[in-house]
């Protein structure tokens, strides 16, 4: 086993996420930015997306994350990781460009997806293509893949849908 040294996974963590970032704002601006008609909601996705996933850097969530995904034994990446969960939980309550944002769960248990606002929904997407730039595949793809474990409002899913489909490239 290989013990990688923390400045070195920091280093390596700090990378993949400059240019995640990078990536979502890229996605914005060579692709979704011009599929959208509402020139407000455009100005409002201009203002955020360089301020995404700012969270990961916060105490809260940065050590969770580094040691989950940069484990300091390579190769020992848990499923069973009560840190990292806090920090996805923290994450996700702060950036509401997660669908998981909008699932309330109601004291019955009940879960209900509630309507994501248009910014935030250009945000996810932005999110979810990012990885094309990586090679590992496409929003239209990841969502075909995950689309039945969302809980999306009929109107968010519609919205996801059509934009999907106006930008294939995504």
């Amino acid at each position: 086993m290989i013990i990688v040294e923390q400045e070195d996974r920091s280093s390596e963590y700090d990378e993949y996420l400059n240019t995640h970032i990078d990536n979502v704002v890229k996605a914005w601006k060579e692709i979704l930015r011009s599929a959208i008609d509402d020139d407000q909601v455009i100005h409002n996705v201009d203002l955020l997306i360089n301020s995404h996933d700012v969270s990961k850097r916060d105490p809260e969530e940065y050590d969770a994350y580094l040691n989950h995904f940069y484990p300091a034994n390579s190769g020992d990446i848990p499923d069973d990781d009560p840190e990292f969960d806090k920090a996805w939980l923290d994450h996700i309550h702060n950036n509401k460009h997660h669908w998981q944002h909008w699932v309330l769960v109601r004291d019955s248990g009940e879960t209900v997806g509630l309507d994501m606002p248009m910014e935030s929904i250009c945000e996810m997407l932005c999110d979810w293509s990012s990885f094309q730039f990586t090679g590992k595949g496409t929003a239209n793809e990841w969502y075909e893949k995950n689309k039945d474990k969302m809980i999306l409002s009929e109107a968010t899913r519609d919205i996801v849908e059509d934009l999907l489909g106006r930008c294939k490239e995504l």
